[in-house]
């Protein structure tokens, strides 16, 4: 249900919608996207993203992710609404465009809090320095010979790890 959006009359009536409609799917199909999310305590997170409990959650510093990223890598927050949005007549580019209508979700959606990064290209896009993750949570269900591993490659790195805890409805990270 992503990327879907609507086209403004102005855009439908012009001579270039067809051209305009195809290098969006084509810029949609190429962008590389890694969603992250404000909050590392939502049970439907969790449920959803990280196997049921059995993944983990890392923590960056923005500031240190934006400085160390490479260029052609860009962050927008998340538009929840009722709509898609709607693409006017333009001269914005394509992958400008197809950032946009990837940028929208349902307003369901909304306790996500995420943020996007878009990619020029897919797949694999490194940060410089290592200092970018500050932090690692351990769903309550990582299994204790992954937890142990990961938890000693962690600290070698000086990166904090954190096991989760279920308290009757609730997700706790002491």
């Amino acid at each position: 249900m992503e990327g879907l959006y609507t086209s403004s009359a102005s855009l439908k009536e012009s001579e270039s919608y067809e051209t305009v409609r195809r290098a969006i799917l084509n810029d949609k199909r190429s962008i590389g996207i890694c969603s992250l999310s404000e909050t590392n305590d939502h049970a439907l997170m969790w449920a959803h993203y990280a196997d049921q409990y059995s993944g983990i959650c890392i923590e960056y510093s923005l500031p240190q992710l934006l400085s160390n990223l490479p260029n052609g890598v860009d962050f927008v927050r998340m538009f929840y609404d009722e709509h898609g949005p709607t693409v006017p007549r333009s001269s914005k580019s394509p992958d400008v465009l197809a950032k946009m209508v990837l940028s929208y979700k349902n307003y369901r959606w909304l306790y996500e809090r995420e943020w996007r990064m878009f990619a020029d290209h897919q797949g694999e896009v490194s940060y410089v320095k290592q200092n970018c993750a500050t932090h690692v949570y351990l769903g309550s269900r990582v299994k204790k010979p992954k937890k142990d591993k990961l938890e000693a490659a962690l600290k070698s790195l000086e990166i904090l790890t954190t096991p989760m805890t279920i308290q009757r409805y609730s997700i706790k990270f002491d």
